[in-house]
């Protein structure tokens, strides 16, 4: 998967990263009018591309536009995005060039979500405007890049970003497909607009991870114990998701949630694979956990995994480490999380 380190977490098939990946977009329905999907499969999956096909059909309600090839250039880029700005239905776009970035939110998370979206919706001092949901550990600490606070939700930054992991409204696909000229640029994905022009765009952060990289953020140092690669939870696509919670205990076709651990898997074996609560649970897990054995939640009372919770919250939006990467960094003020404490 790339040149990330993904400590103990193990390696999946590419196609099952891309498949895991859909599935979370489609947990967020009914917030979909259409879906529009370029895939270009490698050689070694070309097979499996008519059951592709009929998973994604399968995940979404809404009208879907399934294309067998990605764009590679401007215009490519222009014709799948008119496409997108003929669309009467809605304004904001969820913008995703990449497989591999997972929507974790869960059903707690909603309401940061849909308050961003409709920031995006009705705020027309900034029409172009897009919310970077994703690397959320490096984006929260960013301090750097002086963040104006916004409400219990999220705060703004005026940053120099066309990276294709955000919300972004209509206006701003169209300054970055319509207004640059770029012809001569190979562009496989919009981040490449970023390299050729510089024009600083409003850029909202949420408060809550809505979005992980799938190999999560070793580029930034060793995060293991704090926003680790992901794995697919086995019995995922089986509908089949066994959790043992609040238990380090580890078992053959079980997945360990536990906010009470003192590690996470990926950096020491007898940890858990997450630390999440129940009622945080990824809306993508929804319908496909078939058990949950909680019995061991008993050795502790509510107030002490909610501030275990708490604290490992606390700890992402505010770590004792230094986030790479980011020139000037620092924390953001942890009132400003505050809403999002138990």
């Amino acid at each position: 998967m790339g040149s990330y380190d993904r400590y103990n977490v193990p390696n999946f098939r590419r196609i099952d990263v891309l498949k895991y990946t859909i599935a979370s977009y489609a947990a967020l329905a009914p917030r979909w009018t259409s879906a529009y999907f370029y895939i270009q499969l490698d050689h070694n999956y070309q097979s499996e591309w008519d059951g592709l096909e009929k998973f994604i059909r399968n995940l979404f309600n809404c009208p879907i536009h399934i294309f067998t090839e990605r764009c590679y250039h401007r215009k490519d880029w222009q014709k799948a995005v008119q496409l997108i700005l003929d669309e009467p239905n809605d304004e904001n776009v969820w913008w995703f060039n990449n497989d591999d970035h997972v929507c974790v939110a869960s059903e707690y998370d909603m309401k940061c979500l849909d308050a961003i979206d409709k920031r995006l919706k009705e705020d027309k001092t900034h029409p172009e405007t897009l919310a970077y949901i994703s690397h959320f550990i490096e984006v929260v600490n960013s301090g750097g890049r002086n963040p104006q606070y916004i409400d219990e939700n999220c705060c703004s930054i005026i940053w120099h970003n066309t990276d294709s992991i955000s919300i972004v409204t209509k206006n701003t696909l169209k300054k970055w497909f319509f207004t640059y000229d770029l012809d001569a640029v190979p562009m496989i994905k919009s981040d490449f607009i970023q390299c050729h022009k510089f024009d600083g765009l409003r850029c909202i952060i949420p408060f809550r991870e809505l979005v992980r990289h799938f190999d999560g953020h070793s580029h930034c140092g060793n995060l293991a114990n704090l926003t680790p690669p992901l794995g697919i939870p086995e019995g995922f696509f089986e509908n089949n998701i066994k959790i043992l919670y609040c238990t380090n205990e580890r078992k053959p076709g079980w997945t360990t949630v536990n906010p009470m651990s003192d590690n996470l898997f990926a950096a020491c074996k007898h940890g858990a694979d997450y630390k999440y609560t129940l009622d945080e649970l990824p809306l993508a897990w929804s319908g496909r956990i078939s058990e949950i054995d909680d019995s061991n939640a008993s050795k502790y009372t509510p107030e002490e995994i909610i501030a275990a919770r708490n604290i490992f919250y606390s700890s992402i939006v505010n770590p004792k480490v230094r986030i790479g990467g980011w020139p000037g960094n620092d924390n953001m003020p942890i009132d400003w999380f505050k809403a999002w404490l138990k």
